[in-house]
């Protein structure tokens, strides 16, 4: 049977959990994030109406990239924070790869 949403935000919502977690899947990633802690997170404090692309657009990301996705490595933050973060550890990644070489 159809799961029938309350109200539009929810069913915008629902979508986008749903193409989350197949992302997730197409990149091999394991999900276990519950649609309750992933909606909660969307709707505290109206985080839904600044999800988006943009740099000051809130995002659903892991705290850690090692753990698979789960209600307990999960947060909703600013993308630019978030893309900065992930440049620093990269750069770190390649800087320490260069010393192991020499």
């Amino acid at each position: 049977m159809r799961h029938r949403s309350k109200s539009k935000t929810e069913s915008i919502l629902r979508r986008c959990y749903n193409r989350a977690e197949c992302q997730a899947r197409f990149r091999n990633e394991e999900w276990q994030v519950s649609w309750d802690h992933w909606y909660m997170s969307w709707m505290y404090n109206d985080n839904y109406l600044n999800k988006g692309r943009s740099n000051t657009s809130l995002i659903f990301a892991r705290k850690d990239l090692s753990l698979p996705w789960s209600d307990s490595n999960s947060e909703i933050v600013v993308r630019l924070d978030y893309l900065r973060k992930s440049a620093k550890r990269e750069c770190f990644w390649k800087y320490r790869k260069t010393l192991q070489k020499q």
